[in-house]
């Protein structure tokens, strides 16, 4: 009877451990699908400050866009996290600018 009840316990651990993987390894994909997601997010929001800072810049207004350009790359890198994709997107934002 008390091997039986040791047997039990092992595959209850077994079981616990097997869940609590299970678990982590979504836990990992859901954080994966998020920094995807920013990511996009931020690459978008470079592409449309990009494109409306230079329609901008031919209508003459520099100095303000280019603090908008500023503010909006600020908030794009608190977004983004560290992308060296990104950060050459920002660069030529800025050149643009």
């Amino acid at each position: 009877m008390g091997s039986q009840s040791k047997r039990q316990k092992k595959g209850d651990r077994k079981r616990t451990d097997q869940l609590g993987q299970s678990s982590r390894r979504i836990a990992q994909a859901n954080e994966d699908r998020l920094r995807l997601h920013r990511q996009r997010y931020a690459e978008e929001q470079s592409e449309r400050i990009a494109s409306s800072s230079s329609q901008h810049v031919a209508s003459g207004s520099q100095r303000g866009i280019r603090r908008k350009v500023i503010e909006m790359v600020d908030k794009l890198k608190s977004l983004s996290g560290e992308s060296v994709e990104y950060e050459s997107k920002v660069h030529r934002m800025m050149d643009i600018v």
